[in-house]
């Protein structure tokens, strides 16, 4: 008989997740303020963003307003997903100040933070266990996971500086954005949406995905401006 009952213990994995995604990345943004910019504030109000964020996010998915039932669809998860992603282009555009941070940014550490991605292999997992559907759980799974993969030797070849890390960057980012996007529209249209909504999961639409879409934007505008 095949389970149905969402594991506990994936919830406590996509927290933990989470909070070592959001670890790095405060810690990135704070020791590129200090050692790179020479501005730390800049990097602490960026880190106190993305902290605020991540925790604004909890409180709502404890409150239960991601919540959708069987086969309804929420325009509340879509506005979660795309409203930092918005944002962050907004203030990228209208401060120079942002602008020359995100320059700062030694372009590795916004590539290797997709390595958490290697993590997506758990909707293969939920998938045997019946409760997401294959449509969704196959290429968002494999997707993933392999893009975490590219990740590995795409940051390596950046700290490095290697002969074809530009390249290999930019394969790495376009691959990612093409498995998010392709995952975010399955999920969309699919049973998926409610059964991820209902668990901590919803943590992955509405944080980690938008997150992982930035590092991307602001990955494209540093290899549009070759500025490894």
């Amino acid at each position: 008989m095949v389970e149905t009952t969402f594991p506990e213990w994936i919830n406590s994995l996509i927290f933990v997740l989470g909070v070592f995604v959001v670890a790095l990345v405060s810690l990135g943004l704070i020791i590129t303020g200090r050692s790179y910019f020479k501005n730390h504030k800049v990097g602490i109000v960026l880190s106190g963003l993305v902290v605020s964020w991540f925790v604004i996010i909890l409180v709502l998915i404890s409150n239960g307003i991601f919540h959708v039932e069987d086969g309804q669809r929420s325009p509340i998860l879509l506005i979660a997903l795309i409203s930092p992603i918005a944002g962050s282009y907004i203030i990228y555009r209208s401060s120079k100040t942002v602008q020359q941070f995100i320059f700062s940014i030694p372009l590795h550490w916004l590539t290797v933070i997709h390595v958490a991605r290697i993590g997506g292999i758990l909707f293969l997992y939920l998938m045997v266990l019946g409760i997401l559907p294959a449509v969704f759980a196959l290429p968002a799974g494999v997707g993933d996971f392999t893009a975490g993969i590219l990740a590995i030797p795409a940051s390596y070849m950046l700290w490095k500086m290697k002969k074809h890390a530009r390249k290999m960057a930019a394969v790495a980012t376009i691959f990612g954005i093409g498995d998010l996007v392709v995952a975010i529209s399955i999920g969309n249209i699919s049973s998926a949406g409610s059964s991820i909504s209902n668990t901590l999961l919803v943590l992955i639409p509405t944080f980690l995905v938008p997150l992982f879409l930035i590092a991307h934007m602001f990955t494209i505008v540093r290899l549009q401006k070759n500025k490894l």
